[in-house]
């Protein structure tokens, strides 16, 4: 039986400077673009987290989705925006954000997001996490219970 590797965390759309001055929207995050990895190398993966009821929700849902990840847990948040983060490169090449949404619906993920793992049911499985911030910080210690 092969693991299934849960991510717990955030799903960002980047917004990518093009030439002529729009904004391309790039499915992002760390622990999303970790999800997406393990599926395209082949392994089973899932994703814990959330993202606004919204186009950029729906896209980070559509691409994941695609990319063959578990979206089982990830709950669209009706209340709170899809993060989102403006990425620039510097003259040396080197990357900066611009979260241009917070708070977002990825830092208002609650236990209750989690699923009812029995005893046992985390036998053959892994998580990987990545949370930033209160409220959604309280989650991984629920997962260690």
């Amino acid at each position: 039986m092969s693991a299934k590797v849960w991510v717990l965390g955030d799903a960002v759309v980047d917004l990518l400077p093009e030439s002529d001055g729009r904004l391309l929207p790039c499915p992002g995050g760390a622990p999303a673009n970790v999800a997406v990895g393990i599926a395209r190398l082949g392994g089973i993966s899932g994703f814990i987290g959330r993202v606004g009821d919204d186009p950029f929700g729906a896209l980070m849902q559509r691409t994941l989705l695609t990319e063959g990840v578990d979206i089982t847990y990830l709950k669209q948040d009706e209340w709170h925006w899809t993060s989102t983060v403006l990425v620039d490169l510097n003259d040396q090449g080197e990357r900066s954000f611009t979260f241009m949404v917070r708070p977002s619906a990825d830092l208002f993920l609650e236990t209750t997001d989690l699923p009812c793992w029995r005893h046992g049911d985390m036998a053959n499985g892994y998580i990987s996490v990545q949370l930033r911030c209160l409220p959604s910080l309280r989650v991984p210690a629920h997962l260690l219970r």
